[in-house]
């Protein structure tokens, strides 16, 4: 592609050039696709716990390949399984299992084991 002189003196090539190599946003795309944000949730917050766990035990870490490098590790296995269930329906909520116990505890007896 060839440029006048006055597009080369003005910029635009060199903005053209640079509009290119921006990245395609998206964002909006992966809202639309996240259904169930609750995993979404566990997914962000076991990838902190992993982190911190690693960077706690950084010699181990550095020591040790499978940690520091592999992808066939149940970690990353369940962390996509964490992503691949935000982007599906989350389950029914069942108000029965919610529901208090038929059985009532005397306050009397709550320290004779259970």
């Amino acid at each position: 592609m060839k440029h006048t002189i006055e597009e080369i003196k003005e910029g635009s090539v060199e903005n053209q050039n640079k509009q290119a190599m921006k990245q395609t946003n998206k964002q909006a795309e992966s809202n639309r696709e996240t259904k169930n944000e609750d995993a979404l949730f566990k997914f962000i917050t076991y990838s902190g716990m992993l982190e911190k766990k690693r960077r706690e035990d950084i010699n181990v870490t550095r020591k040790n390949d499978m940690i520091a490098f592999t992808t066939d590790s149940f970690e990353q296995y369940y962390k996509g399984e964490l992503l691949t269930d935000s982007k599906r329906e989350p389950r029914p909520i069942n108000e029965e299992d919610f529901k208090g116990g038929k059985r009532v505890v005397d306050q009397a007896s709550v320290g004779e084991g259970f």
